[in-house]
């Protein structure tokens, strides 16, 4: 009867160092989860820090653009009131096919 006791508590020892690696595993995939979402939003700040700038930059750009075309527009109702043909604008845009 006594190897029925040392079986079952092998089969204790077994099944306890089942369920504590078990848990042992989840505990390490939930802490590379949180460090991988952890450096995802240290990037993702970044990234948006970095951008900022540019946005400003393009916002201040297109009002000058504005501004360009207005005046732009205005020479050319300036050369027309004066009986004149204004310079067709030619864009160096690339054509997108």
């Amino acid at each position: 009867m006594e190897w029925v006791a040392a079986l079952i508590g092998v089969g204790g020892v077994i099944a306890g160092a089942l369920v504590t690696g078990f848990i042992q595993h989840k505990k390490n995939n939930a802490d590379a989860d949180k460090s991988t979402a952890e450096a995802n939003e240290q990037i993702r700040k970044t990234v948006m820090s970095l951008l900022q700038p540019l946005e400003d930059k393009v916002n201040e750009l297109e009002k000058e653009l504005q501004d360009w075309k207005d005046w732009a527009l205005a020479l050319v109702r300036q050369v027309k009131a004066l009986g004149g043909d204004p310079v067709p604008f030619k864009s160096h845009k690339k054509k997108e096919d």
